[in-house]
C-alpha cells in the first residue's frame, strides 16, 4: 500500500509540473444590446462567463459617454486603453468572419494600461490574436452600466451610467438586512377554489420580476400572490419560467417592474465556516433574518447535494435566500431538521444556472400538467390490475369483479379495461326482485375535473331493459352513497322506486370506487387525482 501511495504521489506531483490546459472555447448563443439597441459581434462563453472583443466594444461606444480609444505598443507588448477618447477603427470591428471560431482561449499576458496606469485583476483571454474581456470587469474598470435580462438572455450596456460598485468588503447583519432584506417576500398559494393551502418565501433575481423560490412551495398551486417585504405591496404571480421538481427548484415570473433583486454569490466563497444570513418568512413572519455559519459546504442528502448551515431555517422559509457576507445569494433555503434549530440545508444558487425562460405557464396549467400525470400513472396501474387478476369479461373485454350476494338479490362491481380506448372503466350491477341497476364510470385522462356518465336502468321486460335515469356528476360532489337522476326517461317510476335506484346507484358507485381507491392506494396513488374526495 505504501508504494502504491508513493507512485501516485509522483505521479500528482509531475503532472502538476504541466503547464495548465488552456480553456475551450464556445461560441455564446447570449444576446447583446448597447443603449437599447440589439447589436451581433462574435461572443465566446469561457469557463461560464460570456466574453467579448475589446475592439468590439470600444467600437460600439464610440460617440457615447462611455467611449475610449484603444492601442498596441507591439515592443511592450501593452494594451493601451485612454478613457473619453473617441476610437480609431482598424475594420475588424464586428466581423463575424474573423478569427478561428475553434481557436483555444490562453489567459492573456499583455500587460494592460489604463490611462497610463497598468491595471491587472481583469479577466482576458486571447482567442486567435484577439482579446476578449468579461464584459462586467470591462464596464467596472471604464465606467459603463452592464446588465443582464434573463428573459431574452440579453446582456445589456448602458453607456450613459456608472456601474453600481461591487461590494468587496464583509458586512455585518445589519447591513446584509438593509441591503438584501427587501429583494425577498412571502409568498402564499391558492387551490382552485381560491383559498390558501400553503405559503413560503421568494427572493427577486433582477429588476423585470424574475424570482427563486422552491418547487414545493407552489406545488399543486392554481394561483399565487406575494407580499413585499419592503412597500408592504402584494403582487401577483403569473406563472413559472422554469422548475426542477426533483431539484426542488422554480424560477418564477412576478407581475410589475423595478424590483430590488439580489446579486448572485461566487461560489468560491461556499466554504466551511464561513459566516452566511439566511432570510424568509418562517411560519409566516415575513423579514425574518438568521444569522450563521456554513456547517459544511457540500452535504449530500440522498441524490440531493445542499448547503448546511447552522443558520436556522424554520417551516415557512422555505424559498427563501441564504446570503453570503458580501450580500449576494448563494443558496435557496429549503429544509430544516425540527428539534435541531441549528440544523439547515439550502440548494446551491447554481442550480438555477441556465433555466429555461422562453416562455411563462401559468400555475394553473402547470397543475392540470402534474395531475394529466398522476391521473396516467393511477390508469396505469389500473390497467395493470385487470390485466393480472381478470376473472370475467365484460363484451369482450378483460374485467375483474366481485359479487356480493344479498338478501333478494347480488351486487356486483368491478373494473373493465377497454382495450380500444386504451381506458379502464367501473361497473357495478345489483338485481333485486327481478330489476337491475347498472352503474358504468369510465376514467379519463382529459379533463382537470373529472366528468362521469351513469345509467341506471329498471325491470326487465321480454329481456329489454328500460331507462330509468342518467346523472352528469362532477367528482368533487360525490361524497356520499345516494345520487340523484339529473335525467329520467320514459314512463316516471314511482317517487319511492325512483329514490330506491338513486339510492342503490350511488351504493353500486361507492363500493366500485372504494375497490379502484384500494388497489390505488395499495400503489403509491389514490382516487383524488380524479377529483374524487378532493
Amino acid at each position: 500500500m505504501k508504494k502504491t501511495l508513493s507512485l501516485l504521489l509522483i505521479l500528482v506531483l509531475l503532472l502538476g509540473m504541466l503547464p495548465h490546459a488552456a480553456a475551450m472555447t464556445v461560441l455564446s448563443s447570449q444576446n447583446l444590446a448597447v443603449d437599447g439597441k440589439a447589436v451581433d459581434c462574435e461572443k465566446y462563453n469561457i469557463d461560464g462567463s460570456n466574453y467579448f472583443k475589446l475592439r468590439d466594444v470600444a467600437y460600439l461606444l464610440n460617440g457615447t459617454r462611455a467611449q475610449f480609444a484603444v492601442g498596441w505598443d507591439a515592443a511592450t507588448q501593452t494594451i493601451s486603453i485612454l478613457t473619453k477618447e473617441a476610437y480609431s477603427k482598424n475594420g475588424s470591428e464586428l466581423d463575424l468572419s474573423g478569427g478561428d471560431k475553434s481557436a483555444t482561449a490562453k489567459p492573456s499576458k499583455q500587460t494592460l494600461q489604463i490611462d497610463g496606469k497598468t491595471v491587472t485583476g481583469l479577466s482576458v483571454y486571447n482567442i486567435g490574436g484577439n482579446n476578449y474581456f468579461k464584459l462586467r470587469d470591462l464596464g467596472n474598470a471604464l465606467g459603463f452600466s452592464v446588465g443582464y435580462d434573463d428573459a431574452t438572455r440579453t446582456a445589456t450596456i448602458d453607456s450613459t451610467t456608472a456601474p453600481q460598485q461591487t461590494v468587496t468588503a464583509a458586512q455585518n447583519a445589519e447591513e446584509i438586512f438593509k441591503k438584501c432584506s427587501p429583494a425577498v417576500f412571502y409568498v402564499e398559494v391558492y387551490d382552485a377554489a381560491g383559498k390558501a393551502k400553503a405559503s413560503g418565501s421568494g427572493f427577486f433575481i433582477d429588476a423585470n420580476g424574475t424570482a427563486v423560490t422552491n418547487y414545493h412551495v407552489i406545488d399543486g398551486a392554481s394561483s399565487a400572490k406575494i407580499l413585499r417585504s419592503d412597500t408592504g405591496a402584494v403582487c401577483e404571480v403569473a406563472g413559472v419560467y422554469d422548475y426542477s421538481k426533483e431539484g426542488d427548484w422554480a424560477v418564477i415570473k412576478i407581475i410589475g417592474s423595478g424590483f430590488p433583486y439580489l446579486a448572485k454569490g461566487d461560489m468560491s466563497t461556499v466554504v466551511g465556516g464561513a459566516a452566511v444570513y439566511a432570510i424568509g418568512s418562517p411560519q409566516g413572519l415575513d423579514n425574518t433574518i438568521s444569522e450563521g455559519i456554513i456547517s459544511n459546504p457540500s452535504r449530500k442528502l440522498g441524490e440531493m447535494t445542499y448547503i448546511q448551515t447552522s443558520a436556522p431555517i424554520s417551516h415557512g422559509s422555505s424559498g427563501g435566500a441564504l446570503i453570503n457576507k458580501y450580500g449576494e445569494v448563494i443558496g435557496i433555503t429549503s429544509a430544516g431538521i425540527e428539534d435541531a434549530e441549528n440544523i439547515g440545508f439550502a440548494l446551491p444558487i447554481t442550480n438555477i444556472d441556465n433555466f429555461a425562460s422562453s416562455s411563462v405557464t401559468t400555475l394553473e396549467a402547470l397543475v392540470a400538467a402534474a395531475n394529466d400525470a398522476k391521473r396516467t400513472q393511477a390508469l396505469e396501474i389500473l390497467k395493470q390490475f385487470v390485466q393480472s387478476r381478470t376473472n370475467a369479461t365484460y363484451g369482450n373485454y378483460p374485467m375483474y369483479s366481485e359479487t356480493r350476494r344479498t338478501g333478494d338479490g347480488y351486487d356486483g362491481f368491478g373494473l373493465y379495461l377497454d382495450t380500444e380506448k386504451n381506458d379502464v372503466t367501473l361497473v357495478g350491477e345489483s338485481v333485486f326482485n327481478g330489476s337491475r341497476v347498472a352503474v358504468l364510470l369510465s376514467f379519463s385522462r382529459s379533463s382537470y375535473v373529472h366528468v362521469a356518465t351513469y345509467f341506471y336502468y329498471s325491470s326487465i321486460q321480454n329481456s329489454t331493459w328500460d331507462l330509468v335515469g342518467d346523472i352528469y356528476l362532477n367528482a368533487p360532489t360525490f361524497t356520499g352513497r345516494t345520487v340523484v337522476f339529473e335525467n329520467v326517461e320514459g314512463a316516471k317510476p314511482s317517487d319511492e322506486i325512483l329514490a330506491a335506484h338513486q339510492q342503490l346507484a350511488g351504493s353500486l358507485l361507492y363500493q366500485s370506487l372504494s375497490l379502484a381507491e384500494s388497489i390505488l392506494q395499495s400503489n403509491g396513488s389514490s382516487l383524488r387525482v380524479f377529483g374524487f374526495g378532493s
